[in-house]
């Protein structure tokens, strides 16, 4: 209980923060109106038009501080990833600065030499959660705030929606995932250049930020038929995944070695639970068919909207897999911040209201349930 209620903690003085950045800075934010003109309000959210703007840096800082100490102090005891970097930053890393001696450990290279910079200024543990956190926080609340102007709803998206948390434990991937969306804002502004830059070091954190270049294949292919095939792939890819790849293990000697992956895939869904991972996907099949339906209007109104559409639903396509594919949800991670920031842009197109404010009632309310049986199971 204590873990939750200062996670909890931690949220609301972030969200303090921010609404009185908001107060005292009214004059420097783009201040949406309710009013039924769409193409004003989508100027407003799109990319364009709003990453020009001030952005806060000593809020942003405050805030990454903050997040930071708590992610600094909190007990490793609840989190096997945690106590295995910490075992990586204690013991691995204190035998040797060279880092080809160090490949045994299976890390990527970029982690590894973070790793050993901050072991030549100290061997406390706790420094290591800090500047992790700090720096995922940092990047990640400046991409908040250079993307958008509703920004305090997003950042209460960033503690439900489980981006935050998951920060926590998988340390490698926060990195990763950080400097990736700093490879989005470039994309989305065709900076090219930027996005392969940004998103070779997002690699040198966790191989699997590769999954960026997706959005090559979707800025080429903005037609709807690409989530109809890509949906009909994945249903074929969950059906026959398991067997496919045991095939390969038992039938090709080389890769015998990886026969533990069958195990621990059929094992995957009691790490998160069949229920949960159905739950944590319910959001985005939501926000999704409201992204589908609107999709031609959309994309009048907004160069990028495809761009967001493919996040939405690799973000539910991934939660599905994952009942069938171990860890398979942490690709949605990579794409899970564009979502948070696109919510309040896709429901303002609902027209009425009520209707409205239902939507946001129950994205938020699926958010917080999802996050609160993770919390549950993690820290208990």
């Amino acid at each position: 209980m204590r873990n939750i209620v200062l996670y909890l903690s931690i949220m609301i003085i972030t969200l303090l923060i921010t609404y009185l950045y908001k107060v005292t800075a009214k004059k420097n934010i783009i201040n949406v109106q309710s009013n039924n003109n769409l193409d004003n309000k989508f100027k407003l959210h799109n990319i364009h038009y709003i990453t020009n703007k001030k952005i806060p840096y000593l809020f942003i800082i405050l805030i990454s501080v903050i997040l930071s100490i708590y992610s600094g102090f909190l007990d490793n005891n609840w989190s096997y990833d945690r106590q295995n970097y910490q075992h990586v930053f204690l013991d691995e890393i204190s035998r040797t600065s060279n880092i080809t001696d160090l490949s045994y450990i299976n890390f990527e290279i970029g982690y590894l030499l973070l790793n050993i910079l901050i072991r030549i200024f100290t061997n406390n543990p706790f420094w290591l959660f800090f500047i992790v956190t700090f720096i995922f926080s940092y990047i990640n609340l400046y991409v908040i705030y250079k993307l958008t102007s509703k920004y305090t709803i997003v950042v209460l998206l960033f503690f439900i929606s489980y981006f935050f948390f998951y920060d926590l434990y998988l340390l490698r991937q926060a990195m990763a995932v950080s400097f990736s969306n700093l490879a989005i804002i470039n994309f989305l502004n065709k900076k090219f250049y930027k996005f392969f830059i940004y998103g070779f070091i997002a690699c040198l954190f966790h191989i699997s930020a590769i999954v960026l270049l997706l959005l090559l294949l979707v800025s080429k292919f903005k037609s709807k038929k690409l989530y109809l095939y890509g949906t009909i792939g994945c249903i074929i890819l969950f059906i026959t995944f398991n067997i496919t790849l045991g095939f390969i293990i038992n039938n090709i000697s080389y890769f015998g070695k990886y026969a533990y992956i069958i195990r621990a895939l059929n094992s995957s869904t009691s790490i998160e639970g069949t229920f949960t991972v159905i739950l944590k996907g319910i959001p985005f099949y939501i926000l999704f068919i409201l992204a589908y339906i609107k999709y031609e209007k959309l994309k009048l109104l907004n160069n990028n909207i495809h761009i967001f559409t493919f996040c939405i639903w690799i973000c539910g396509i991934s939660w599905i897999l994952s009942i069938n594919m171990m860890w398979f949800f942490r690709i949605n991670l990579y794409f899970l911040l564009p979502v948070l920031i696109f919510i309040p842009t896709l429901i303002d197109t609902i027209k009425d209201k009520n209707l409205r404010n239902i939507c946001y009632f129950l994205i938020i309310g699926l958010f917080s349930g999802s996050i609160g049986i993770t919390m549950f199971k993690s820290f208990y």
